[in-house]
């Protein structure tokens, strides 16, 4: 049970906020702990996250307070995982890997990467290693026994291991716009996971494109309609990561309703419906969308209309009968003028020849 400032820190909201739509909207019964305070369960979680995902697209308070109940009632969309990934022992890699962290030591860290990979293979490496150490890393980082800079530097090797993946998996796939959209929203920072899983996509022979965790919603909702996508993943890998992500899955199936939009991560089981989970294993999260891509028809998030060429249309005038018949009888006059002035002019040499011939021989005479 989460306490309300808990409940506000992971889900981002203000705690006024939250006793407001208790009581106003009647979002859920707050239940009380021994001491007297309000307690939420992870129910109460997902309808905070639902409600507030549901105004950002437009729905009415009172609306929005049903529609997340009824989500809430009808549970979560997949169960939590048996085997939380913090709870595997650490290994001697993840040990010498979060040492070398600790005391920034980047030669370490990619020979354990390097270990890591040649151990476990490249299909298995994020299941199997990756994806445990990042956990024992976050959890380090947050008892203070690690910093902030030796976990980024840790972290980034590790992106760029994956990235170097992607990019090679991603050459054997047929050319053509990406069947697939992969990132994070907003505002969650552990993106590994999903990228680990746009490789294991791409050795799968699917093509998408992973977007990483910095663009706004707008600019994923553009990049769907450009790429014209069928499919978008997303991770909630910490419980704070439910209300951006949820909020951005909203608002894209809001935008395009034909798009289905699948959730990884830890906590992916405190998604509701329609949203999709992955389930807690990338590889075999991999293969499963990569067959259902397969057997899904390639057609676009939105209908294309197609485009008709606009031939120009000459406007038909209609011709006055009485008027036609005045013009072609002033071509005619003017035609019977011209032979006219023609005869006149052959005529008028003719005349003054015969009148002169005459006058010069009277004065001759």
């Amino acid at each position: 049970m989460y306490s309300i400032a808990a409940a506000a820190d992971l889900t981002g909201l203000d705690e006024d906020t939250i006793r407001d739509w208790e009581g106003t909207y009647g979002l859920f019964a707050p239940r009380r702990a021994e001491s007297g305070h309000r307690g939420y369960h992870d129910n109460d979680l997902r309808a905070l996250g639902a409600m507030a995902s549901l105004l950002d697209v437009g729905w009415g308070p009172a609306e929005a307070a049903a529609e997340a109940n009824g989500r809430a009632r009808r549970g979560p969309v997949a169960p939590p995982p048996r085997e939380p990934v913090l709870a595997r022992p650490r290994d001697d890699l993840t040990v010498t890997f979060m040492s070398a962290a600790a005391d920034l030591d980047v030669a370490t860290l990619g020979e354990v990467l390097d270990a890591a990979w040649e151990c476990h293979g490249a299909d298995l490496v994020a299941d199997d290693w990756l994806l445990p150490a990042v956990s024992h890393l976050d959890g380090a980082s947050a008892a203070g026994e690690l910093g902030a800079a030796g976990m980024h530097l840790a972290l980034d090797l590790a992106r760029g291991r994956l990235l170097t993946e992607y990019d090679d998996a991603l050459r054997a796939v047929a050319p053509g716009a990406p069947r697939a959209l992969i990132g994070v929203a907003l505002g969650v920072v552990q993106d590994l996971g999903m990228l680990a899983f746009a490789g294991l996509l791409a050795r799968a022979g699917t093509g998408s494109a992973f977007l990483g965790g910095r663009l706004r919603d707008a600019d994923w909702v553009g990049a769907v309609r450009t790429c014209r996508a069928r499919h978008v993943v997303l991770a909630v890998p910490r419980p704070q990561d439910l209300l951006p992500t949820t909020r951005l899955a909203e608002r894209l199936i809001a935008a395009l309703p034909r798009l289905v939009v699948h959730v990884g991560g830890r906590y992916q089981h405190l998604i509701t419906p329609p949203l999709r989970t992955l389930g807690h294993h990338v590889g075999t999260a991999a293969d499963s969308l990569a067959l259902t891509l397969a057997c899904d028809p390639a057609d676009p998030v939105e209908p294309v209309v197609p485009v008709v060429p606009v031939v120009p249309v000459v406007p038909v005038v209609p011709v006055d009968p009485v008027s036609a018949l005045g013009v072609d009888l002033l071509a005619e006059a003017d035609r019977n003028r011209t032979c006219q002035t023609e005869m006149l002019g052959l005529t008028g040499v003719e005349d003054r020849g015969a009148h002169q011939e005459p006058r010069r021989l009277h004065r001759a005479g």
